[in-house]
């Protein structure tokens, strides 16, 4: 078994916001991608709904995401979601069990 902690986010677009959410993940992904830790740091957008991301994270250990959550280009992220998202992003964090 490995320390490697797992993120799973899901962020909704205002709908008048969807291409300044687009923005804004694309400002924070490479510059995430480049820290310690990050092992993998990867949005997706629904086939669906077109307003409906998910990120899926990988760190090497917990203090790696947490030095992560700390970060200037993380913390402004999170500031502008403020204003583009419809709902509260739902955010979970998983170990692996096996």
């Amino acid at each position: 078994m490995t320390d490697h902690v797992f993120v799973s986010a899901v962020f909704v677009a205002r709908q008048e916001k969807l291409e300044a959410l687009g923005e804004a993940i694309a400002a924070v992904v490479d510059a995430t991608r480049s820290e310690q830790g990050c092992l993998r740091y990867d949005p997706h957008c629904c086939q669906d709904d077109a307003c409906r991301y998910f990120f899926y994270e990988e760190w090497e250990s917990q203090k790696h995401l947490d030095d992560h959550m700390t970060t200037p280009h993380f913390l402004t992220f999170i500031e502008s979601m403020k204003e583009l998202l419809a709902e509260a992003p739902e955010v979970k964090v998983w170990k692996q069990t096996r």
